[in-house]
Parts: structure tokens; sequence; C-alpha cells
């Protein structure tokens, strides 16, 4: 016969979980509309349950002890089980529900996961999509704090740490609203002086005209600096994913770049201990299916 008692008390889990997250009793005590005392109360439950502390009890920070960051990934874990269970037994069998989370670059969203997003929602229409925004570093910060299912984004050479996967391969190009533009004396807008791509292009500039190249202007946005060239502003430097149908339609033109192009590669992320969300490998590979019937028309 189980001796129900022994068992773990599931609050007490989250409770702990959430002020790992947070990094504060008090903060986790706040997203349980709880006290303070209950959160430290069920945390001390908690350990005494799993025989080991979890936390170095000092009233001036708040730190993990060795068996409370392994804890963590575990206890993880097996909150994930058991909402994945709970959805499991809520839905209609084979009717995918939940919501899925995805984070990307805003010029990411609108210019080539548009299509793959609007086939997803009427396959999937009891999913709830919830889209968010950023650069990639605010989705690698993302999905670092569970605010993501999956993270898209350029590989920039920071992934340590995340499961990845390749979406999509291309190339850094430079565009002018007007046919014949040179590079050669043009005021050019990146992104940032910093970007290993833009690096690339300033040495490549430099090793052709033997001087600096002119930055006029750095935005954070492909997005914007495609619309900032339409409007004569000067000449961009983006990933050509964000314009295609541009070039396509001669709205915009190729200006020749001083040596070989930045190669780039759009890469999914995920957290490595969480593994991922079966709602964000659906996308996926709807994602994957859309990219390889592009190619094949290409």
């Amino acid at each position: 016969m189980y001796n129900y008692v022994s068992f773990m008390n599931i609050y007490h889990l989250k409770y702990f979980i959430d002020a790992a997250r947070l990094q504060s009793v008090s903060k986790a005590a706040t997203a349980n509309h709880i006290s303070h005392s209950a959160v430290s109360q069920g945390i001390k439950s908690l350990e005494s349950f799993l025989g080991v502390e979890l936390l170095v009890h000092s009233k001036r920070r708040f730190q993990l002890t060795a068996q409370g960051e392994r804890f963590l990934i575990e206890g993880q874990h097996l909150l994930d089980s058991l909402e994945s269970a709970k959805k499991h037994i809520r839905s209609k069998e084979n009717e995918v529900s939940g919501e899925l989370i995805l984070w990307a670059p805003q010029s990411l969203i609108v210019d080539s996961l548009y299509e793959t997003l609007a086939l997803y929602r009427k396959s999937y229409p009891k999913v709830n999509i919830s889209l968010k925004t950023g650069a990639a570093a605010q989705v690698r910060a993302a999905i670092s704090s569970s605010d993501a299912h999956v993270g898209l984004l350029v590989d920039d050479g920071f992934l340590g740490g995340f499961e990845s996967l390749e979406v999509k391969k291309g190339r850094f190009i430079l565009i002018a609203k007007s046919k014949g533009e040179e590079i050669d004396g043009a005021s050019i807008i990146v992104t940032g002086k910093d970007k290993v791509e833009v690096d690339h292009l300033r040495k490549r500039y430099k090793a052709k005209f033997k001087k600096e190249i002119s930055i006029s202007m750095e935005v954070m946005s492909w997005g914007v600096i495609k619309n900032l060239v339409m409007k004569k502003f000067g000449i961009g430097y983006v990933p050509d994913y964000c314009v295609i149908p541009e070039l396509e339609a001669g709205k915009l033109h190729l200006v020749p770049s001083p040596g070989t192009q930045f190669q780039y590669e759009v890469k999914a992320i995920w957290q490595r201990q969480r593994g991922l969300h079966p709602n964000a490998k659906l996308f996926l590979d709807l994602l994957s299916e859309h990219h390889s019937e592009n190619e094949s028309r290409r």
C-alpha cells in the first residue's frame, strides 16, 4: 500500500521552479498569489522530501545549491510532462491544441515566415499562436528563460548551449533603389559596425578600394533598412530573403559586392534541456516542407 504522505507536492515544485527562474522567493510568491512564507515553507517541504538542500539559505541573496541546480532541470521536466499529459487528456483524440510561442526578427516573419504561419493556423486551428518579435539577442533570451517554445534567427555565431536546426541558407547583399549604382563612395546603411557580416563587408571593401567603407547609418532592423533604401536614403546591406519580392519586381536592384558575399544560415533554436515542444516541431516540419517546395520551383 502506498504511503501518500511521502509523495511530492506539485505546488511546492512549482514554487521552487518559479523562485529559481525569477531569482527571488518574493517574486515567486507574487507570481503564485500567495505569501512569501508559503513559498519558503513549500521549498523546505520539497527539500525534506528529497533529502537535500536546494537553496543556500541566506537573507542577502538567492542562490541554488549544486543539488538545486540539478533538480531545477529535472523538476522542469516533471512539470512539462504533467502539462503535456493534461493537454492530451483534455484534447480530442489526434486533435492538436494548446499554444505555440514563437520568437523571430520582424523581417524574418514579414518576409519569410508568414506563409508557413498561415498554413499552420489553417492546419491546426485549435493551437493558439503567440508571435513575438526581437533581434537575435532577444530571441536567445526568450528561449533561455522559457518564454518561447522555439526561436528563429540568422545565426550570428552565438548559439552555444541551444539545440538548433538549419531552416534555410542565403547571402547578404547590397541593394539600391536605382539600377546601376556602385558601392565606391556611396552611403551604406547597415545594422551595426560590430556585426560579423558587416565586418566581412568592410574588409572586402578595403581590400578592393584601399580605403575604409563609408557607413552613413546604423539601423537595427533589416526591414527598416529596406524601406529606407526604397526612399533613396542610400545603399542597404541586408540578407537576401527580405528583399526577394522587390528584386523580382524591379523595385530594388543589386549593387555589385566587393569580393565574396557573406553567407548566412537561418536556424530554429530551442532549449537543449527541455527538448522541442510538439507544436513547435509541427511548425518546423511545415516550414521545412514549404522551403523545399519554394526551392524546387526556382
